[in-house]
């Protein structure tokens, strides 16, 4: 895996996602038009040291296959939380794809890395394949409603 890639992964894999919310899903052309990205609005469970939730946009760069598999109705009834979140070079989707639809493509997913975001069962995942991501936030912090 290329350095870039590695350092992406890890940036990535070093989010603790886990119990915060999905509560959003957007696809953004960029201005330039020539790529994709994948916005998730996330409501961020306070982090060690950290007392406030915080609302954030998770920004997938230059996307090019995204698969989600959710059930509307099971995301809520558990609260939208977020399961586990991943990034890979390799993955049985990506072979998986590279077989099937990609056969005819040299190397298609080359620079990319798969992103994945599990919800808490039976909310679903939503699997990327992204060249790299960003973290910002996008109001002041807060507190969750019911809590």
């Amino acid at each position: 895996m290329p350095k870039h890639c590695e350092n992406v992964s890890s940036r990535f894999n070093d989010l603790d996602l886990h119990d915060s919310k999905l509560l959003g899903v957007h696809l953004v052309r960029d201005a330039s038009e020539r790529v994709d990205d994948v916005v998730l609005d996330i409501r961020l469970r306070p982090q060690q040291g950290e007392s406030a939730w915080r609302d954030v946009q998770l920004r997938f760069r230059d996307c090019t296959i995204l698969k989600m598999n959710l059930d509307l109705d099971g995301k809520r009834v558990c609260a939208d939380d977020i399961a586990t979140n991943l990034c890979s070079s390799d993955s049985p989707l990506r072979e998986e794809l590279e077989r099937g639809q990609l056969k005819y493509e040299k190397e298609p997913l080359a620079d990319y890395l798969l992103f994945q975001i599990q919800l808490i069962h039976p909310g679903g995942e939503i699997d990327l394949f992204a060249r790299d991501f960003e973290l910002q936030q996008t109001a002041n912090p807060m507190v969750p409603e019911g809590s």
